[in-house]
């Protein structure tokens, strides 16, 4: 039922021209090719996986320790900065084309093979649907079905207990999350007695939520703009701009190598038509 109205809420905003036909391609397009990350974007994969390693320690020590509770150094408790890193909210953000999807692919297929639990939650269902053509050994799905958030005045919020089987979430385009909806997943999170590391990644100037009242929608702030997570949680933003794989329209009389749009860290990535055209003739 929350994928079905999830759905219905994407044909809304698709007739509504907020978001544009072609998304779930657009997803699926920026992140099968894979690149060498920069030092940057490896330092920011790097501190992840120290969480999710942190957390399988502090894990572990409870489980060792009988008289230790598990759900020590919690978020909000004033637990040491050392044990409770893992358990803040690890966002990550930048403008298009900066390697969020980057980060977070490569952070998915290092949680993988490490046999980490990976759950993809993400505001829209077309989202959800693209991550899981991409990994098939994930639980992806939105953000409704995953904290039970309500869609309907008439629903009331329960939590889902068993978001504590996973060892990760990843949540992306965070920008159409506000304050509201993210009350409830923090909710939800906050008591699993086996928290998940919290990725949350999204661009600050793309698309806001929108709230409907009286039949009239209109424009809230996110949670990446409104100081929601502002001071409680460590904040990577990206600024280098890796790739640009928007089409391009030719311009009349300019050289094709001018024109072509296989431009990637700067520099030009020959095609095979280009390629053919340079080649001497015989």
């Amino acid at each position: 039922m929350y994928y079905l109205r999830a759905l219905h809420d994407v044909y809304r905003l698709w007739s509504l021209r907020v978001i544009p036909s072609d998304i779930s391609d657009a997803l699926l397009n920026c992140t099968e090719d894979l690149y060498l990350l920069s030092a940057q974007q490896s330092g920011i994969l790097h501190q992840i996986l120290e969480c999710c390693d942190s957390r399988d320690q502090h894990l572990a020590g409870a489980l060792a320790c009988p008289n230790r509770p598990i759900a020590a150094h919690t978020r909000g408790q004033g637990a040491q900065p050392t044990h409770s890193e893992w358990a803040k909210f690890q966002v990550i953000v930048g403008k298009p084309r900066t390697g969020k999807s980057q980060v977070l692919k490569q952070l998915i297929h290092a949680c993988l093979g490490d046999e980490k639990k990976v759950a993809v939650a993400t505001p829209l269902a077309i989202l959800a649907t693209g991550y899981a053509q991409i990994f098939p050994d994930t639980t992806c799905n939105t953000l409704h079905l995953f904290f039970r958030i309500p869609v309907a005045p008439e629903d009331d919020h329960t939590i889902n207990y068993g978001m504590a089987r996973f060892d990760i979430v990843i949540i992306d385009e965070a920008s159409i999350i506000d304050a509201t909806m993210f009350q409830l997943i923090a909710g939800t999170l906050n008591k699993l007695v086996k928290k998940p590391v919290l990725v949350i990644a999204g661009d600050e100037r793309e698309q806001q939520p929108l709230r409907t009242r009286a039949h009239t929608t209109s424009q809230v702030a996110s949670i990446l703009t409104d100081g929601t997570l502002h001071g409680v949680s460590p904040k990577y933003t990206l600024h280098r701009q890796f790739r640009c794989v928007d089409p391009v329209r030719p311009i009349p009389g300019l050289h094709p190598i001018l024109s072509s749009p296989a431009i990637r860290l700067g520099q030009f990535s020959e095609t095979q038509s280009t390629r053919q055209q340079r080649q001497p003739q015989r």
